[in-house]
């Protein structure tokens, strides 16, 4: 269900923000406060690229239920995007960890 996706994306926005101010806020070493905010700002990146295509077949497509995965090329996009961001997410969560595991 896209609405429920939806409601998903926004309410996981929250944790990510918070954790973001807290970095910041934090006494962590610099390395490891750039790579934890790197790593939340893709997490919020890759839950707004969901919210934007959950919304688009919501509000542009008219379509609650998308009838074919791939079959508009935007759909492709979105996807590709969320892959993306995966990807470097995970990139920043081994970064993270290799940091921590070196010092």
């Amino acid at each position: 269900n896209v609405v429920l996706k939806a409601c998903v994306c926004l309410i996981s926005l929250m944790p990510p923000s918070i954790l973001i101010s807290v970095v910041r806020k934090s006494t962590l070493h610099p390395n490891c406060r750039t790579l934890v905010s790197l790593w939340t700002c893709a997490q919020i990146l890759m839950n707004c690229n969901m919210l934007t295509y959950c919304f688009y077949f919501i509000f542009i497509e008219f379509e609650v239920y998308p009838k074919e995965q791939f079959d508009p090329t935007i759909r492709i996009f979105f996807i590709e995007n969320a892959i993306r961001f995966w990807s470097i997410c995970s990139c920043f969560e081994l970064g993270i960890s290799l940091e921590r595991g070196v010092s």
